[in-house]
């Protein structure tokens, strides 16, 4: 993909006038009259209610053009496409969420934007599962610190073996449809992983011991509440933390524990100094 470096000019007594246009009579009144001033005490941006087309883009040129922004939110009802039209980006974003469904169509209309920019610390996303891979090539190498794909339909999750974060502390995979683990040898900072509400299959969750009883798990809090664990599940992965001296917090909660998983659970507390009951 060809990174454009986004356009650098700045408000306009014209553009104002255009978002004055694009913006009567919609909610939110304060908020894009702070915008259309270029308010410099905007840092963050929650648009949670559809615009026409035409405001839409002027907010696209506005994100791309000011030094403020810090951070920008896209609820569901909000057209992404539209304020992606024009290749752009950002030179102060650190933050992006998105909940609406990125399909493969709407993720190439995102991926440029992405690519430029620079300061982009985290990212929530909600992907189909072809947007997986396209968004994981976009994102390789990157200053990445915090990374949540969640409530969306990714399936397979071995796109993240090409993928190397070398600041990733958090990766949160929530309800994202997964049933395998997925690869994490490209993220040696991974401190917070969270697979909640992912039914993870018998070969998933022998990767995650794996993973768990390697040198390279930093691991210091992991989320497996509701991923289908049952007590051989459990009672393997209590084993797997015998060998790791990284993990002090680990959520279990809303699995199928019996008996024999309550013990084991109970022993590993016991016998492992850096779980914290």
């Amino acid at each position: 993909l060809l990174a454009l470096r986004p356009p650098i000019f700045n408000m306009t007594e014209h553009d104002a006038e255009e978002f004055r246009l694009a913006f009567v009579g919609q909610p939110y009144q304060q908020e894009y009259d702070e915008i259309r001033t270029n308010d410099p005490r905007r840092t963050a941006l929650h648009l949670g209610t559809g615009l026409p087309d035409e405001a839409m883009r002027l907010l696209g040129r506005y994100i791309a053009t000011n030094d403020h922004l810090k951070s920008l939110h896209l609820s569901s009802n909000v057209a992404v496409g539209s304020l992606f039209d024009e290749p752009g980006g950002s030179r102060s974003l650190i933050r992006i969420d998105i909940d609406i469904r990125l399909s493969e169509q709407l993720v190439q209309s995102v991926l440029t934007f992405l690519m430029n920019a620079p300061k982009l610390k985290g990212l929530r996303l909600n992907l189909e599962s072809a947007s997986l891979r396209p968004i994981v090539r976009a994102l390789n190498g990157r200053s990445i610190e915090s990374l949540s794909l969640m409530d969306g339909d990714i399936g397979d999750a071995s796109a993240f073996g090409s993928c190397n974060l070398p600041s990733l502390g958090s990766l949160v995979l929530m309800s994202s449809g997964m049933t395998s683990f997925p690869p994490l040898h490209g993220f040696p900072a991974l401190t917070w992983l969270s697979l909640y509400g992912n039914k993870i299959d018998k070969g998933g969750f022998a990767r995650l011991n794996e993973y768990l009883a390697s040198d390279s798990c930093s691991l210091q809090s992991l989320n497996l509440h509701k991923t289908g664990m049952a007590d051989d599940d459990i009672s393997l992965i209590t084993r797997a933390l015998k060998r790791n001296r990284s993990v002090e917090e680990l959520d279990l909660s809303e699995n199928d524990c019996g008996e024999a998983g309550y013990r084991s659970i109970l022993k590993m507390v016991v016998d492992i100094s850096s779980i914290k009951a």
